[in-house]
């Protein structure tokens, strides 16, 4: 059997969280789903996952934080932030801080699990206004 892709999910939205559990864990292996930062890291120090998943909290310091953090301490794991906002310093501020991939809430499902596929392996991917760029 192969290894599926672990993954966190951090999302403050119930509803968006359950559906993103829905759609990604026949495919991935969920290991976790969180509504805030703080209990996906102390999580993480027990078990890593291979992505983390996760919207940015307004205000963005704490998430910014956060990827800091992991990024330090696990420099291997690829966070990938799943957002509403298209803008393109706070997409900038995330790739500075080390994230995988920028991708919209508009994304559509199998694109989303193509996009995870993608950065797993090493790929950094960020959507810039209706387009995905992967970039090597």
């Amino acid at each position: 059997m192969e290894n599926k892709i672990s993954i966190y999910i951090v999302e403050n939205y119930d509803l968006t969280r359950a559906l993103l559990k829905q759609v990604l864990s026949n495919e991935f292996n969920l290991l976790g789903e969180f509504n805030e930062e703080d209990s996906c890291f102390k999580a993480f120090k027990d078990i890593q996952s291979d992505v983390i998943l996760m919207d940015l909290k307004f205000p963005y310091k704490k998430s910014f934080n956060f990827i800091d953090k992991i990024k330090t301490k696990y420099p291997d794991t690829k966070i990938i932030i799943l957002s509403a906002i298209d803008d393109e310093e706070i997409m900038y501020t995330s790739a500075v801080l080390g994230v995988s991939g920028y991708i919209l809430k508009d994304i559509d499902f199998n694109t989303l699990k193509e996009t995870i596929k993608q950065i797993h392996i090493g790929k950094m991917c960020f959507q810039m206004k209706e387009e995905i760029k992967t970039l090597v």
